[in-house]
């Protein structure tokens, strides 16, 4: 529907052939559909684990002004307030409950990296590192971590999503 101007084959053509050297590892990222069932959703957890995506990365569709998908959808926008337009909140009707959809989507990130010894730095060999060549600071690990925390809360983002909707700010 984006116009990727390549088929899922193609696609698993391309990780069969990465899958068959261990040594790299595969970044995906992922658009979710509003209209997403349960079903859908796990079935996109199920893909990420086959095709082992190792820092899979998951948005939601979010058509932005002056593009062909706002106009496509501007009259099922549920808000105006471009603050929601982030990728990461709703701005058009789900199918599922709005609390489902947030705890489906938040379960995808849970699923993605519930792997021991996987931080979103790569391995635990690959942070020490980093502390030790100064690339990271603790305050920067820690702000990382809560990052990554929240990705997997959906009351988190249910709340956001209603602030923002009454066009307030989260805190």
């Amino acid at each position: 529907e984006l116009h990727k101007e390549t088929t899922l084959q193609t696609t698993d053509e391309a990780m069969a052939v990465l899958l068959r050297h261990p040594d790299l590892s595969v970044t995906g990222s992922f658009i979710v559909d509003p209209g997403f069932t349960a079903e859908d959703f796990e079935h996109l957890r199920r893909y990420v684990r086959e095709k082992r995506i190792s820092a899979p990365q998951f948005s939601i569709l979010t058509p932005l002004p002056g593009t062909s998908l706002f106009a496509r959808f501007r009259g099922q926008l549920i808000t105006d307030n471009y603050d929601m337009f982030d990728f990461m909140h709703c701005v058009l009707p789900t199918r599922l409950a709005l609390e489902d959809f947030y705890s489906e989507f938040c379960g995808l990130y849970r699923t993605a990296y519930q792997t021991v010894g996987v931080l979103p730095f790569g391995r635990v060999g690959t942070l020490i590192k980093g502390l030790v060549k100064r690339q990271f600071t603790l305050r920067h690990i820690a702000a990382v971590l809560k990052a990554m925390r929240d990705l997997g809360c959906p009351s988190k983002y249910l709340k956001e999503h209603e602030l923002l909707l009454e066009n307030r700010q989260p805190t």
